[in-house]
């Protein structure tokens, strides 16, 4: 019979529990793996890949992390992420609805932004040739979120198709099935290649990516990215670097040679002035008509937000604008009241003596300064209910100084109006009782 070396077997007992114990203490790390290349895709042999899994893999080897990486949409992968289902979602914009919803690492990764991208010939190159068109966009990204609220002050009727991953938005505008694709910056650079597609001057939502983590960050490893990306940066011979070189940093092209930049350069200058001219005058109505879009859909904005009413003239007195508030006050809709006398719809009477106000749009043309409302004015709205109102009326100038309208800003204070006359009724009634009593008494608080 063959005899055992004691010593050896406690050594290979010894050995196979510290591997046991190892592996008990290596840390299992779940990553979400979706389809965005270059920052993280499946490669051909069906292994994770891109910018973000070179990072990942480095600092897994130096904490002795294990990673699985889990297949999911990008959709899909926010949802197991709040549910601390897996641990880290890669290239993950930085914007205000994921803070609190989700963990970040004070390093960020890339710095990135958005762009559309259609067909050579399209016309699209601004904003507004967006109009009644559809655009395909990754299903709750970033792009998705801040490109609806960009572009819904300019009513253009877009037509929003969310899609599970990047490359599907090129390939169905690629097929005609859609108008343009939103996308990243540095997505886009494989795709061009792939599909016939190209860049638009319509740009929009720069921003920082970062590793996204879990509610909590249950597992601490904000510090640890933290320290890891830290000391990346700041080593140029880094996997950062490295990785930086490799999938996102675009291809040097061999230089062209100095007889030909100069022949190119003269026949081509021409062009270029002209060309250079066209696109600034382009630029400039697109802009001007952008912002003015922009202004417009913004004082909207402001008017309906705000509680008070607010009714606009002109200077003869006639309404040009209300917001919500005053339209539920006056009883009057927009389209009906619009180029009306303001004390048509505007009834207001002294609550004591009945008798009419006078119209404070004609009192700020004639002063040509703020009115204020007296304090027991009362609102007659077209329907005959009454509001006790307080607020005033002031010029609206421009430039110059020039008073070229009316703004009136007016609130409803019945409730205080009534609950301040009930304190005064009682303030009098029991002064009347001090009075009329003979009896002395001390009111002594506990």
């Amino acid at each position: 019979m063959e005899k055992f070396d004691c010593n050896q077997i406690k050594k290979l007992i010894i050995l196979f529990l510290l591997s046991v114990c190892l592996d008990l203490l290596s840390m299992n790390i779940k990553v979400g793996l979706y389809e965005s290349e270059p920052a993280i895709f499946t490669d051909a042999s069906g292994q994770p890949a891109g910018f973000y899994i070179d990072i990942l893999n480095k600092i897994a080897a130096d904490e002795g992390w294990k990673i699985e990486y889990v297949k999911v949409t990008w959709a899909e992968g926010l949802g197991h992420l709040e549910k601390n289902e897996i641990d880290v979602v890669c290239n993950m914009g930085l914007i205000p609805e994921r803070i609190g919803r989700f963990s970040f690492p004070d390093i960020p990764v890339l710095n990135t932004y958005s762009a559309v991208y259609t067909k050579e010939g399209s016309g699209i190159s601004s904003i507004l040739d967006l109009k009644d068109k559809s655009v395909a966009v990754l299903d709750g990204s970033t792009h998705e979120l801040t490109f609806i609220e960009f572009s819904k002050g300019f009513d253009l009727n877009i037509r929003i198709i969310p899609v599970k991953d990047h490359e599907t938005a090129f390939a169905i505008v690629d097929r005609g099935e859609a108008d343009a694709a939103l996308t990243k910056n540095i997505t886009a650079v494989p795709l061009l290649k792939k599909y016939r597609l190209v860049k638009t001057p319509i740009i929009f939502n720069a921003q920082v990516d970062h590793f996204g983590l879990g509610p909590g960050d249950p597992k601490g490893l904000v510090e640890i990215f933290d320290r890891h990306l830290s000391a990346m940066k700041a080593d140029k011979n880094s996997v950062y670097y490295a990785a930086l070189a490799q999938w996102i940093e675009e291809v040097k092209k061999e230089p062209v040679p100095r007889w030909m930049w100069l022949a190119l350069s003269a026949m081509g200058a021409g062009l270029i002035v002209f060309m250079g001219i066209n696109y600034y005058l382009k630029r400039e109505v697109n802009r001007k008509t952008l912002s003015l879009s922009k202004s417009e859909e913004n004082l909207r904005i402001t008017l309906e937000s705000i509680g008070d009413g607010v009714i606009s003239t002109d200077t003869s007195g006639r309404i040009v604008n209300m917001n919500k508030t005053a339209v539920e006050l006056t009883g009057w809709s927009l389209e009906d009241a619009q180029g009306k006398p303001l004390n048509a719809i505007f009834r207001i009477v002294n609550a004591d003596t009945r008798q009419e106000v006078a119209n404070p749009a004609e009192l700020v043309i004639a002063k040509g300064k703020t009115v204020g409302l007296a304090n027991h004015t009362v609102l007659i709205s077209k329907d005959g209910r009454e509001y006790q109102i307080a607020d005033s009326a002031a010029p609206i100038r421009d430039d110059d100084g020039n008073i070229h309208g009316v703004i009136l800003v007016f609130s409803d204070v019945t409730i205080r109006y009534k609950t301040e006359n009930e304190i005064r009724t009682v303030k009098e009634q029991f002064e009347y009782v001090l009075k009329a009593t003979n009896t002395g008494f001390d009111i002594i608080d506990d």
